[in-house]
């Protein structure tokens, strides 16, 4: 559904079928249908045994034989598409989620400085290790690492809505902001955050039992 479009089909072993391992085969054929098969979006693919024994020349003469068997239609390789399709060839997950993280943070932190946010959000991998975001402000301190911070908090945070806003409407990613796009509400956010964190916790202590 979401940018994935399988891996591309190739010639594979599955198994090698012999006296000692015959009951073990079946499972893996079963195994590569569940699996493979699947991630290659289902081609027409022929299940060939071919004895070991033969010649190289006879094993390209009775393959060849076979697969001339099939017709146009049967080797046609199927042309997944997902139905919401990454935007660009180039993306950089890391700061997808960064970006995110802030928006999740300023729910959780929304009457604190931007700064605060960006430290503890580690927006910037070189002004959020040199701020504490439970620090006090000293008058007449040094704020130019706050002020820098608080300028990328923003930037990334209106990103981070960007990114949701367009996701919402079937782009992905994208930081442009769309007409009509909503500014969220900081506090029903936090409660959905909250919630999925509970969800999740409660799905771990499921596959724990």
């Amino acid at each position: 559904m979401f940018g994935y479009e399988g891996v591309k089909p190739r010639v594979q072993r599955i198994d090698t079928l012999t006296v000692s391992h015959n009951q073990q085969s079946a499972a893996r054929v079963q195994a590569f249908i569940d699996g493979e098969w699947q991630q290659q979006a289902q081609p027409n693919t022929a299940l060939l045994s071919i004895p070991l024994g033969l010649s190289k020349a006879q094993i390209t003469r009775q393959l060849n034989k076979i697969l001339g068997s099939y017709d146009e239609q049967s080797r046609i390789l199927p042309n997944p598409r997902a139905k919401y399709p990454l935007l660009g060839t180039r993306q950089r997950k890391d700061t997808l989620f960064r970006y995110l993280a802030v928006v999740w943070m300023r729910s959780a932190m929304p009457r604190q400085a931007l700064w605060r946010v960006g430290a503890r959000a580690k927006v910037s991998d070189t002004y959020s290790p040199e701020l504490d975001p439970k620090a006090r402000v000293v008058r007449g301190e040094q704020i130019y690492d706050r002020e820098v911070l608080s300028i990328l908090t923003s930037r990334a945070y209106n990103r981070g809505i960007a990114l949701a806003e367009n996701a919402a409407r079937g782009r992905f990613p994208s930081y442009a902001m769309p007409e009509h796009a909503l500014q969220p509400n900081i506090h029903e956010l936090w409660e959905l955050v909250g919630s999925r964190r509970k969800w999740k916790r409660s799905q771990a202590k499921k596959s724990a039992e």
